[in-house]
Parts: C-alpha cells; sequence; structure tokens
C-alpha cells in the first residue's frame, strides 16, 4: 500500500513539475513577446505585392498574411413584412509575439486568433444588438481553410461549397440570444477586383492590401427573432481583405461605405449599380491622399475612383451622434457627390444608435444599415448602404 502511495505521489510530483515547466516557458516567452525581445514587428509577413490576386483559390484563408477578414453585410425583408439589416464578419490575425489577457501558458503554441461579429438591427424600431467572440486557433472549432472559403468561431461560420461540389454561393451561420441567421448567399454579378487586379494602394495614409468584393448577392434563408423562425430574402455585400502593414502616424480613422443602388428599368445611369467609397481620415479631420472608391456598373464592369478628381464626400449632414457607452461622437448622414457624371447621392441612417462594441478586438466603431436616395440628371433612385465610421473613438494609429 505505501509502495503504491509513493508510485502515486512520484507521479504527482513529475506532472506538477512538467506543468510548471510549461508554465515557466510560456510565461517567459509571453514576456519576451511583450516588446523585449520579439515582437510581431519581428516576424515577417507576406506582402501583399508579391501576391497577385487568383480566383477561386483566393477567397480561401491566407495565413502568412498579418491580418484578414472576411465580411457581409446586407437588408433583410421578413416575410411579415418586416425589415432587418445584417453584419456578419470575420477576423483572422496572425499572433507571435502577443499575449491577450495576460495569458501566456499556452500562447506560444497559436499561430492565429480569430474574432467573429455579429450585429442585427430592426429598421422599424432602431434596435440594434451585437455580439462577438474571440478564439485561439490551436482549438478544432475555430479556424479557416485555405482549399476555399470556410472560417468558423465555434458555432458561427461562414462557409462555399468543398472542391469539387458544383454549388454557388455561401452559407452564414450566426446566433446570439435574440436573434439568429441562417442564410445563403448567391452573387449577381462576378467579383470585384478593386484597384490593380485586387491591389489596392492606400498612399501615404492607408495600408495596401489584397481586396475582392461581391457587391450584390442574393440572399434568402432564415431569420430567427426572439425564439420566432421567419423566412428572408434580400440582397447582401461580401468583403474579404488581407494585409500585413501598419496605418503610418497621424492616420486618425476612416469612413467606409457600400451603396447598392436599386434595380429598375435603367431610366438613370445608376439602376443596379454599386458604389465602395473610403476616406482615410487625418488627426484633423480632414481626408486624406489614399481616399479611393470603385464604382460597378450594372453589366459588372467597374472602375476605380479617386478623391478630388472623381468625388467628395460631405459628413454630418445629419448632426453628430455620441454614443452613451464609449463617448465616441460619430457624424451621422452623408452626401457623395461624382461631380463630373452629375450625381448626388444622400446617404441616412436607419438608426443612429449602432455602435459596435468590439472588446474581442480592442476597437468600437459605428457599423450602421443606412437608407440611399441618389439624383441623376436623367431622374433620381433609391437604394441601400452600410456604412462603417472608425478612429472616432481612438485613433486608429493608436491601436
Amino acid at each position: 500500500m505505501r509502495a503504491a502511495l509513493r508510485k502515486l505521489l512520484r507521479v504527482v510530483a513529475i506532472t506538477a513539475s512538467v506543468a510548471v515547466g510549461l508554465a515557466l516557458a510560456g510565461f517567459a516567452y509571453g514576456w519576451a513577446a511583450r516588446g523585449l525581445l520579439l515582437t510581431t514587428d519581428d516576424v515577417e509577413y507576406a506582402r501583399p505585392e508579391d501576391h497577385p490576386v487568383v480566383l477561386p483559390r483566393d477567397h480561401a484563408a491566407h495565413p502568412d498574411f498579418k491580418t484578414e477578414w472576411w465580411y457581409w453585410t446586407g437588408h433583410l425583408a421578413a416575410d411579415d413584412g418586416r425589415e432587418y439589416g445584417f453584419e456578419l464578419v470575420f477576423f483572422r490575425l496572425r499572433t507571435p509575439g502577443v499575449w491577450h489577457d495576460h495569458l501566456p501558458v499556452w500562447w506560444f503554441l497559436k499561430s492565429h486568433a480569430t474574432v467573429a461579429q455579429f450585429a442585427i438591427v430592426d429598421k422599424r424600431t432602431g434596435e440594434h444588438v451585437v455580439a462577438d467572440r474571440r478564439a485561439e486557433n490551436s482549438r478544432s472549432d475555430v479556424g479557416a481553410a485555405t482549399d476555399r472559403l470556410h472560417v468558423w468561431t465555434y458555432d458561427w461560420s461562414a462557409s462555399a461549397a468543398p472542391p469539387g461540389r458544383d454549388e454557388d454561393g455561401v452559407r452564414l451561420v450566426a446566433a446570439m440570444d435574440r436573434y439568429a441567421i441562417d442564410l445563403r448567399l448567391t452573387p449577381e454579378k462576378p467579383a470585384v477586383l478593386h484597384g490593380d487586379r485586387g491591389l489596392m494602394r492606400r498612399d501615404p495614409g492607408g495600408i495596401t492590401s489584397n481586396y475582392v468584393s461581391f457587391t450584390r448577392l442574393a440572399v434568402a434563408g432564415r431569420l430567427r427573432v426572439d425564439g420566432s423562425e421567419r423566412w428572408v430574402t434580400g440582397q447582401a455585400w461580401h468583403d474579404h481583405e488581407y494585409a500585413s502593414g501598419t496605418l503610418p502616424p497621424g492616420t486618425a480613422g476612416w469612413d467606409w461605405f457600400s451603396i447598392q443602388l436599386d434595380k429598375g428599368a435603367g431610366a438613370t445611369p445608376l439602376d443596379g449599380t454599386e458604389l465602395m467609397v473610403y476616406l482615410l481620415r487625418g488627426t484633423d479631420g480632414a481626408a486624406l491622399d489614399g481616399s479611393k472608391g470603385t464604382l460597378v456598373a450594372a453589366d459588372g464592369t467597374h472602375a476605380t475612383l479617386l478623391l478630388g478628381r472623381d468625388f467628395r464626400v460631405t459628413t454630418g449632414t445629419e448632426g453628430v451622434w455620441r454614443s452613451p457607452d464609449s463617448g465616441a461622437p460619430y457624424p451621422l448622414g452623408w452626401r457623395i457627390d461624382l461631380p463630373a457624371r452629375g450625381w448626388t447621392l444622400d446617404v441616412s441612417p436607419v438608426a443612429r444608435a449602432q455602435e459596435v462594441l468590439g472588446p474581442a478586438i480592442g476597437v468600437n466603431y459605428w457599423e450602421g444599415a443606412a437608407r440611399v436616395r441618389a439624383r441623376t440628371p436623367d431622374g433620381e433612385i433609391g437604394g441601400v448602404a452600410y456604412v462603417e465610421l472608425c478612429g472616432y473613438d481612438k485613433r486608429v494609429d493608436k491601436f
């Protein structure tokens, strides 16, 4: 009996020693990674300039880049007449040399972290609900595939069909306390490769990235609201972007717009078109060089737009909304003019309180559904949009 007890105690002592050793190794690695020996700046990341976009290959994950995200926003009409906006985004962050929540013990075994955010806005009531998740990719239920579009964080996922299956589109699945979605998104236009065949340069105020969008996706599926399920249809927008740079000092933030104009009978040149615009802001609030846009015609052809030459943006046409949670002042209401074409687009949020508080990524931002009214020499047309305002809570060059 005593011999068995001594043997058990030896096993416990050895196990404890191994655990302590791993903890010390993790602590030493984390201590070094916080800047004394190794930081993420010492890691050699892939460069967008060296990675020409090839589709469908590049819908998948790119683990050699520092940051990557897959982003969907959309507008849903339910069979009971209610209308909603949704956002689902997955961020994948390469993590060598980084601690998270001061837990270094297993951190040295992880190569990536995945952050997911899911938001719904009820367009009638203005209610806006957000949830987010963060997890490290040492878990089997978190990750991103490198052979196809398939990214998942626990039971939230975005998935294209596996190679060899002749299926278009992507399935989005996410759930939180009040809302859940299970949606099928099917492209109505080819993918848009922004900038120079997918290489988007934002010098001098931004980061060069590989940037691909599906600017008009048909949506059908199920939305659960407070336990009640309903059928929804609508339209969505998808961005996929990956980069390895850092924002230069003096870049305060950005304003980003994804605009989808109604499909009519071709009465105006904007029928069935989409417009992506982003403004990089300096610390004085002025737009920086490198602010650009992409105009996508009804037939799917597209052209790059430059701030000043092709378009200008007026912000805050409906005043400023100050978040009661973060205190950030967000200018709401926007006017986008394309003077050479004689076009003016007025963009109005469906609700003012559409801030996304992001404890999982340490960034708070405003991401909201909006309505659009566009005027052209040939007439007016409506549309929908999503708008992202980042850097009003904290400058992005300080992240």
